[in-house]
């Protein structure tokens, strides 16, 4: 009969319902956004983290070589 291949029409309510289910209140789009840029902010801050050691790294150098010229003059004196 006719009527046997009609089906439900799908309205743009249907469609944002069924994407609703599947990834909330956002779209994929905006969640393949977050995700870069949540990796973009973890590598700035490993490259911090390594640039902080560097420093801390070579303040202790300076440090320990004053002191060893200030123990060094100290003992002269």
């Amino acid at each position: 009969m006719k009527g046997d291949d009609f089906q439900k029409r799908k309205t743009k309510k249907d469609k944002s319902k069924r994407n609703f289910e599947l990834y909330g209140k956002f779209t994929p789009k905006h969640i393949r956004q977050q995700e870069e840029l949540q990796q973009v902010q973890s590598q700035r801050i490993d490259n911090n983290i390594s640039t902080n050691t560097r420093n801390i790294n070579a303040t202790n150098v300076e440090n320990n070589t004053i002191s060893k010229k200030k123990k060094k003059e100290k003992d002269r004196k």
